[in-house]
């Protein structure tokens, strides 16, 4: 950066202070240096927890065989859990939005003759 002049942007952890800052370093001018610290800690804390709840969602609801899947607003399908994709046989990108419903209604009834079959 000081050689370049090409700003620099990173975030680290200071053990020392057990805190995170994000970290921007730049030239403002020729043979000038400046950087600047923000203190980010409760913003990485809140996204450790947000990946720790929906790694706890996603082993809810992957651990067993009910099917699950969920829509915004829109009405359209943004999440089907594992045991869904396993029984249609389709993969995720296929059944996100309204894909779950192509080849319905025969695909509806071989969805029906699949879970008699596994019942």
């Amino acid at each position: 950066m000081a050689l370049t002049g090409e700003p620099a942007f990173f975030e680290n952890y200071a053990t020392e202070l057990q805190r995170y800052f994000e970290v921007t370093a730049f030239r403002p001018a020729p043979n000038q240096f400046a950087c600047s610290f923000s203190d980010i800690t409760e913003r990485k804390r809140a996204e450790m927890l947000l990946r720790d709840e929906g790694q706890h969602f996603r082993n809810l609801a992957n651990g067993g065989s009910t099917l699950i899947w969920t829509s915004g607003p829109d009405k359209l399908c943004s999440y089907f859990n594992e045991p869904w994709l396993k029984f249609t046989g389709r993969a995720l990108e296929q059944e996100l939005g309204n894909g779950w419903t192509e080849g319905a209604p025969g695909r509806f009834f071989q969805l029906r003759a699949n879970l008699r079959h596994s019942l």
